[in-house]
C-alpha cells in the first residue's frame, strides 16, 4: 500500500509540473488527470488509516483485558511480589 500511495504521489506532482508548462489547449486533460490521481491517492490513504485504526483498536481491546485480568487478580499479584521481594518465593515447590 506504501508503495501505491509513493507511486500516485510522484504521479500527481509529474502531472502537476506537466500542467504548468502545457499549452492551454491541453491543460483541462490534465487537470482531470491528475484529480483522478489524487482521488486514488486520498482513497489508498484513507485504506491505510482505517488498517492503523483497526490495529490500533485491537490494541486498546488486548490492553483493556489484560487490565481486567490484572484487576480481578490483583491480590495474587501483590502477594507474589511481596514473597519475591522477601525472598520467599523460592521456597514454594
Amino acid at each position: 500500500m506504501m508503495l501505491e500511495e509513493t507511486e500516485l504521489d510522484r504521479r500527481s506532482h509529474e502531472l502537476a509540473a506537466q500542467y504548468r508548462r502545457a499549452p492551454t489547449a491541453e491543460k483541462e486533460e490534465l487537470k482531470k488527470q491528475l484529480a483522478e490521481v489524487v482521488a486514488n491517492q486520498f482513497r489508498v490513504r484513507q485504506e491505510r488509516r482505517m488498517l492503523e485504526l483497526k490495529r490500533i483498536e485491537e490494541e486498546v481491546k488486548r490492553l483493556r483485558e489484560s487490565i481486567e485480568r490484572r484487576n480481578e487478580a490483583q491480590d495474587k499479584i501483590i502477594e507474589r511480589r511481596v514473597a519475591e521481594l522477601l525472598g520467599l518465593d523460592d521456597l514454594q515447590f
